[in-house]
């Protein structure tokens, strides 16, 4: 029966531990990080889905990355407090960037993410002249054939 009862304490022990940990590791997180919380749409204010997020540290040069969920959300959580460039793009939208995005210290940096349409770019380059020597140069238009 005494057994029964140290088994059951370390055991009790041992959960209760493992449910305070995390807890405390995030406490520690929160005091040296914060977060950016944002949402992408476009010109309509509709939800960019999947869009991709690259957040930057350009004095480290330290990337997070993540992607914009169904309702355009996106998260990134654990972000060491500093100076950050957030850039976005997503399919059929121009690239947004943002290159003075402040993370603080135990807190949440909210942001908007406006994408614009992309701009559609036609190129025509001509690289050689046709094959047909005579192309009509040496045709007289004047009668008729």
């Amino acid at each position: 029966m005494l057994r029964f009862g140290v088994v059951f304490r370390r055991r009790a022990a041992a959960v209760a531990l493992s449910l305070f940990l995390p807890t405390l590791a995030t406490g520690q997180t929160s005091r040296t990080s914060g977060s950016v919380l944002g949402t992408v749409v476009d010109q309509t204010g509709s939800a960019v889905p999947a869009a991709r997020i690259q957040l930057t540290n350009p004095a480290t040069n330290q990337v997070r990355t993540a992607a914009s969920g169904p309702t355009g959300d996106f998260l990134l959580n654990g972000v060491p407090a500093g100076s950050y460039t957030l850039r976005v793009e997503s399919t059929g939208f121009a690239s947004f960037e943002n290159k003075s995005v402040e993370v603080n210290v135990g807190s949440s940096t909210p942001l908007v993410v406006r994408l614009a349409p992309a701009t559609v770019q036609q190129q025509v380059t001509v690289s050689e002249e046709p094959r047909d020597s005579n192309h009509g140069r040496n045709h007289d238009w004047s009668r008729a054939d």
